[in-house]
């Protein structure tokens, strides 16, 4: 008899989510005292099976959430898995709100793990992997970390001057 919540931790990345980005390397804007940063250009993934899966510009991330005992090695904003990390962020704040987001979670850390093994190396992916795949993983999944960073730029996407509110949303913060 196996516990489900030790079965989705060991769970290994859907194959179906490999694929590549088709963006350049992300610049970042630091926001609310450096805890979030604005993604100053679009995110895509092209997956190879087909599909694309593009995060839009400004979305605000919390970078690669990092476990405590591993910051003194990986620090959550790095260039080399930024792409990977907001990637995986919006599926994670936006799963129930954005009627586009279809990803469920493995998928969102699948894909997470991918543009790791992409950007960085296999052994970073997979502690990575590792880490979003936990219990902790699954309870900020539930909770849809969704912070009022998100609440906004959503409104801002779903505005009839989309382009606009969203220079208006970048611009806030200046």
């Amino acid at each position: 008899m196996s516990v489900q919540w030790i079965d989705e931790w060991q769970r290994p990345p859907d194959l179906a989510m490999r694929g590549r980005f088709s963006t350049p390397r992300l610049n970042i804007k630091p926001v609310s005292g450096g805890k979030y940063a604005l993604a100053l250009g679009p995110v895509g993934w092209q997956l190879d099976r087909g599909g694309e899966i593009v995060t839009r510009l400004a979305f605000p991330t919390d970078g690669a959430s990092i476990p405590w005992i591993a910051q003194w090695k990986y620090q959550r904003f790095d260039a080399r898995y930024l792409r990977s990390a907001v990637s995986h962020d919006r599926p994670y704040s936006m799963h129930g709100v954005d009627p586009a987001m279809k990803l469920t979670r493995h998928q969102a850390d699948s894909l997470l793990y991918w543009g790791m093994v992409e950007e960085c190396d296999e052994a970073t992916a997979e502690r990575f992997y590792f880490w979003v795949r936990s219990p902790v993983g699954g309870y900020i999944w539930e909770r849809r970390a969704n912070c009022p960073l998100v609440s906004r730029w959503w409104a801002a996407c779903c505005a009839e001057d989309n382009e606009a509110a969203l220079d208006r949303f970048i611009a806030s913060f200046a």
